[in-house]
Order: structure tokens, then C-alpha cells, then sequence
């Protein structure tokens, strides 16, 4: 199933992240988690592939479905330069192959953020990550990073310690036993109203 939308707003969540709203009423009455969509934002065949974006929101009542994404390429480098009422194309997947796509995401999310976090930890010193209602902040030697919660695709929790993710490679770790101040049951109730639910454990 695909169709040509307009684009109801765009937004820049931080240098290397965007959010986009299409107008779709069809598409956001048929949204359901686990699902991801096709999207095209340019003419021809460079880039030849569509570009699979998971969904972020859907609303109903307003006809918008709303996608965060990383700009890693040409495809979302195009994307990235879309404006309010510019088209592009979008294409839904069905919602068996989303849960499998995420599925194997979660799979491969835990591997990657354990490598991520070997590599960037390495020889940055002692780092603090305070939580607030609006986001998560990273102090260190090397600077300071805000990202707010819109901007993280998921989280879990694994042995002791919960994953942020960023994108599929990058994820903020939180482990519990590195609190300084409050108790992991509280920042785990924390992260479950945030992220809208309970944290699952992988």
C-alpha cells in the first residue's frame, strides 16, 4: 500500500536528528506498534531503495503519523530538507513483519550497545547522566549532551543496566548500580512513565 502525503511539520531535535509529521489519515487509523513505513522524498531512482522509518506516534483523531530519524545518508540527508507541504511517498508494512523487524532490532540493539559502550567510554573520564522530565543530560571531560526522551527509539533493561537507544548502533547505559542519588526501583518507574509504559527486559 502506498501513497503520496504532505508533510505536516518538520522539526530538529538535535544536529543529527529529525522529526517529521505527515498528513495521513488512513495510515495513522491503521498504525499499530511494532510497525515501520516505507518513505521516499525524492524523484527517480538515486537512491534507489525507500528508506524504512519506524513510527514514533500515531494520532487518529488529527490524521498525522510522526517519524524521529537520523540523518546517516542520502536518503535522510533528502528527507532532512523536506519542508511543510512538500510530498513524498510512503509505503506500509505489514504489522507481522514490523514486530519482526523489531524483533531482530532488539537482538541486534543489545549487541551494538555493548560494543558502542566499550568504544565511547574508552578514555572520557568519569561521566554524569542526570534525568529531568525534560530529557537526559551527559556531563563529562569531553562536554556536555542533552538528548530529550523523543529523541531515543526504545528502551530496555539488561543485567543490571538500562539501554537508551539513539539509533540502532548508539545508546545511552544507565547502570543502576552507578546511581549516586535515588534508588534503581525509582528510575526504572522513572524511564517506564517516560517511555509510556513498562521497561522490557532483554
Amino acid at each position: 500500500m502506498y501513497q503520496t502525503v504532505k508533510v505536516a511539520e518538520t522539526s530538529t531535535i538535535s544536529p543529527q536528528y529529525r522529526r517529521i509529521v505527515i498528513q495521513s489519515p488512513e495510515m495513522a487509523q491503521a498504525s499499530q506498534p511494532g510497525q515501520f513505513m516505507m518513505l521516499k522524498a525524492w524523484e527517480g531512482t538515486v537512491p534507489f531503495l525507500m528508506r524504512p522509518i519506524s513510527i514514533n506516534d500515531a494520532d487518529p483523531a488529527a490524521g498525522t503519523v510522526s517519524f524521529l530519524y537520523k540523518v546517516v545518508g542520502e536518503g535522510t540527508a533528502l528527507m532532512a530538507k523536506l519542508q511543510k507541504g512538500d510530498s513524498l511517498l510512503l509505503g506500509a508494512v505489514l504489522l507481522a513483519a514490523g514486530l519482526l523487524y523489531l524483533g531482530l532490532g532488539i537482538f541486534y540493539h543489545r549487541l551494538t550497545a555493548w560494543r558502542s559502550h566499550q568504544i565511547q567510554l574508552k578514555d572520557v573520564g568519569e561521566v554524569t547522566v542526570t534525568l529531568d522530565d525534560a530529557g537526559v543530560r551527559e556531563q563529562g571531560r569531553k562536554g556536555e549532551g542533552f538528548y530529550p526522551y523523543a529523541s531515543f527509539i526504545g528502551c530496555f533493561h539488561s543485567r543490571g543496566r538500562y539501554f537508551l537507544f539513539l539509533d540502532k548502533k548508539h545508546a545511552v547505559i544507565l547502570p543502576e548500580a552507578a546511581m549516586a542519588v535515588g534508588d534503581p526501583a525509582a528510575l526504572g518507574a522513572r524511564l517506564a512513565e517516560k517511555f509510556g509504559g513498562p521497561i522490557p527486559e532483554v
